[in-house]
């Protein structure tokens, strides 16, 4: 068995996640407020302990959330919406755990994250998320099933706040999932090798229930070389609009790309 502290004590600047924008609308004004990586550096630890056959691992984050997060007021003198992309500050704490039983490779993993709230803006709920699953593989066919779960603990309702801040709340509902104060999901894939492992066929299927959303995507991989590979797919997204998925129904696609190794 071996203890060892896993790319201890990374520090790193603050990177966003881009979101697709929104065209402009009249007596709006949008402004996004980033937080400097430079003067508020992100620091994470991970604890990793590798066994025979189990391993585990614990770790801690201080940093800010990718995602960004709204808030809205009422400009008072001009009777205009103050909209405010911000990303606020997180903390998260996370353990997972790994281990073979038989021909089954069992895995589960739980974090909790809080979400900081600075001057009276709207952010994310605080929350735990917790994943278990199992895989097995038969010749050439892999299986992999995973639970999800997610509780929100201290969630404020839409309809409780004031009207420009409802608008804001729902945007962070979708962008965070937190629709409900717990939220299950389920994640399924099946891949099968082909021709002496030569072609690789895929299916990902990935839901969250009330309200109902996921997606669904094919893939077939062909291998040219050692050094080259052929891929098709697609992504089907489904969902309403007011669920985590369904907004992405607009990015259903087909898709071919090649692949080349040097």
């Amino acid at each position: 068995d071996t203890l060892s502290l896993h790319d201890a004590l990374p520090i790193s600047g603050f990177v966003r996640s881009e979101l697709p924008r929104t065209p402009p609308v009249a007596g709006v004004r949008v402004v996004e407020d980033r937080p400097r990586g430079e003067e508020n550096p992100q620091v994470g630890v991970r604890f990793l302990h590798t066994g025979a056959s189990v391993d585990w691992s614990v770790s801690a984050f201080s940093g800010y959330s990718n995602l960004p997060a709204a808030s809205a007021t009422l400009d008072a003198s001009t009777g205009g919406l103050h909209w405010l992309q911000h990303h606020p500050r997180v903390l998260g704490v996370g353990a997972d755990v790994a281990a073979a039983l038989g021909p089954w490779n069992l895995r589960a993993e739980a974090s909790r994250v809080s979400h900081e709230s600075i001057d009276g803006r709207l952010t994310p709920s605080n929350q735990y998320f917790a994943v278990v699953g199992a895989d097995r593989t038969i010749d050439d066919v892999n299986l992999n099933v995973q639970v999800l779960h997610r509780l929100t603990t201290d969630r404020v309702l839409a309809a409780q706040l004031p009207l420009p801040q409802q608008l804001a709340a729902e945007q962070n509902a979708v962008i965070f999932n937190q629709f409900e104060r717990r939220t299950w999901g389920l994640s399924a894939r099946l891949a099968v090798q082909w021709l002496n492992q030569t072609l690789q066929t895929e299916l990902l299927y990935i839901a969250y229930f009330e309200p109902t959303s996921g997606l669904v995507r094919p893939l077939l991989t062909y291998s040219l070389s050692d050094e080259s590979k052929v891929i098709l797919g697609g992504e089907h997204y489904f969902g309403s609009r007011r669920s985590f998925f369904g907004p992405f129904k607009a990015n259903r696609t087909w898709f071919a790309e090649y692949q080349h190794h040097l």
